[in-house]
């Protein structure tokens, strides 16, 4: 009789034993479910952050040379050297652009405006944004910069600037001035109507294994 009591008693606990296991593992499956995303969510916020200030810095910079060309002073090329560039066709959704290239009254990024005594802008120069692959990461492209002075014989055209511009911008520039790192995508338009240039960037940060995307959308008015 003791010995079937034993037994009896070694049966109870075994299936208190993994009853106990059960419980255990469904209570590990919820508090997984629960810290896990507290414990990713700091890394999805900086990914948010980054995207937010990369985006923002750069249409801050796009914005104020708008501010300071004409309807005709924008331009965007669609291939990386040899460049093909036009003006945004008017009304139209903005189009993707590998480059965008804005007439300038100033004499380098930084200089004095050059204003006639009408009041219009005195072209001096271009400001040349174009997308380029990092040379660090294969799987990042950023944004980068840089000014061009006026050529000789200056003319406005989009044949004109593709040549004498972009390409020997794009072509010689080993060192260009980095905008914002990881812009992956640009667009521009124009509104006549309202005299504004459409502008969007996006841009995309990886905090492994998190990965946010942003974009910023902003019509900004031109000189008249």
């Amino acid at each position: 009789m003791s010995r079937q009591r034993r037994n009896r008693q070694r049966g109870v606990t075994l299936a208190e034993l993994m009853t106990v296991m059960v419980i255990f593992g469904l209570i590990s499956t919820v508090v997984a479910a629960v810290i896990g995303p507290m414990l990713r969510a700091p890394n999805q916020e900086q990914a948010k952050v980054d995207t937010i200030q990369a985006v923002a810095k750069a249409l801050y910079l796009m914005q104020r040379d708008v501010r300071q060309t004409t309807k005709g002073g924008v331009y965007y090329c669609t291939n990386v050297v040899p460049t093909t560039c036009t003006a945004p066709a008017v009304g139209a959704t903005p189009a993707p652009a590998q480059t965008l290239v804005i007439t300038s009254p100033r004499i380098g990024p930084s200089g004095a405006l050059n204003i006639s005594s009408s009041g219009a802008a005195l072209q001096q120069g271009y400001n040349v944004y174009w997308l380029q692959q990092n040379p660090n990461n294969a799987n990042e492209t950023d944004l980068v910069y840089s000014f061009v002075a006026n050529p000789a014989g200056w003319q406005d055209q989009g044949l004109y600037i593709s040549q004498h511009v972009v390409d020997p911008t794009i072509g010689s520039s080993t060192n260009p001035q980095i905008v914002v790192e990881s812009v992956t995508a640009m667009n521009v338009g124009l509104n006549v109507s309202t005299n504004d240039v459409e502008l969007s960037l996006t841009a995309t940060s990886n905090d492994e294994p998190d990965t946010n995307e942003s974009s910023f959308v902003a019509d900004t008015t031109y000189r008249n």
